[in-house]
């Protein structure tokens, strides 16, 4: 059947209205918080409207920089979906549009950039080009040790807290040589006695590492001093009542705190390495405890019997009252 002339005209006046004065804004649907719009129109993030697919050549971006990066060159890819005649215009930032092609490249400093494009089909642009907005930081990232061990210490365990002056920022451990590991505040470790140190180090979002790791430099000592008692009644003797004991101390350490000794629990005085008692007949107990700076003890003790009932003398000649 041949087309009615009426039609064709009415036709013609359709394309030639659409083609000069192009949609309204003013009466297109906004886009929806997370950007999206109803199926068969898309989102120009310039104007926030949503815009018919059919009006012009669709744009897609195939390739683009993370979203938050330390590179200050970004290389974009893209394409249009429906042809390979369309041409394309970039824009970056508050640039304007210029053309352009895929595998495009740009310098920026560090801040946030958006980057737009549009492809173009015999001189109809996409009216809702593709966007794309990233964050160059090339600043590093400083790491704070917060908690954990410091100086000399008596732990056989020890945790460690750290932060970072960037919120998102994940962390690296080592202890001494042993190979580094992700890690997050609270790390622990089993230690052994000598000296350590833990480093931390803080990388970003954008892959900034802290050139300069968080230190701890610890010592552990979980040795008691070593006591040795040298002269005194030896386990299990009989004694009379005065009883002497002498005793050394070799502390792993500088030096020793205290040192206190007892016998059967009372305290007596142990200046210069000697105790001196008088006791009652009986088993009784002697305890030497030295405690070095940190608090690890070390002790010796010694269990002996004291019979204080002198002999009994009887004289048997001459009785008594004889001469």
């Amino acid at each position: 059947m041949r087309n009615s002339p009426l039609l064709l005209v009415v036709g013609l006046v359709v394309l030639f209205a659409a083609g000069c004065t192009g949609p309204d804004p003013e009466t297109l649907q906004a886009c929806d918080a997370k950007g999206a719009c109803p199926s068969g129109f898309s989102c120009n993030v310039d104007d926030n409207k949503c815009y018919d697919d059919s009006l012009g050549p669709n744009t897609m971006l195939l390739n683009h920089p993370d979203a938050v990066t330390n590179q200050t060159t970004a290389v974009f890819e893209f394409a249009s979906p429906e042809t390979l005649d369309a041409t394309f215009e970039c824009k970056l930032d508050d640039k304007a549009y210029a053309p352009c092609q895929s595998a495009f490249h740009a310098v920026v400093a560090e801040g946030t950039h958006k980057f737009r494009v549009r492809a173009v089909l015999g001189g109809t642009a996409d009216p809702s080009p593709a966007s794309y907005t990233w964050t160059v930081d090339s600043s590093t990232p400083d790491t704070m040790i917060t908690g954990g061990p410091s100086g000399t210490v008596s732990m056989s365990e020890a945790s460690f807290t750290f932060s970072s002056n960037e919120a998102q920022a994940t962390f690296t451990c080592q202890l001494d040589d042993k190979p580094a590991e992700r890690c997050t505040s609270g790390k622990s470790y089993a230690l052994q006695d000598g000296a350590h140190v833990f480093r931390v180090y803080a990388t970003d979002p954008a892959g900034n590492v802290d050139p300069t790791p968080a230190e701890a430099h610890f010592t552990v000592d979980t040795m008691g001093p070593v006591v040795t008692i040298d002269s005194g009644p030896q386990g299990g003797a009989t004694v009379g009542p005065a009883v002497r004991f002498t005793f050394t101390v070799d502390a792993s350490g500088p030096e020793v705190a205290t040192i206190a000794c007892s016998i059967d629990g009372a305290a007596l005085p142990c200046a210069g390495g000697s105790v001196d008692a008088v006791l009652k007949s009986g088993v009784h107990t002697f305890v030497v405890v030295a405690t070095d700076p940190i608090g690890n003890q070390g002790e010796a003790m010694r269990a002996f019997t004291v019979d204080a009932t002198g002999p009994v003398v009887t004289i048997t000649s001459p009785a008594s009252g004889e001469t």
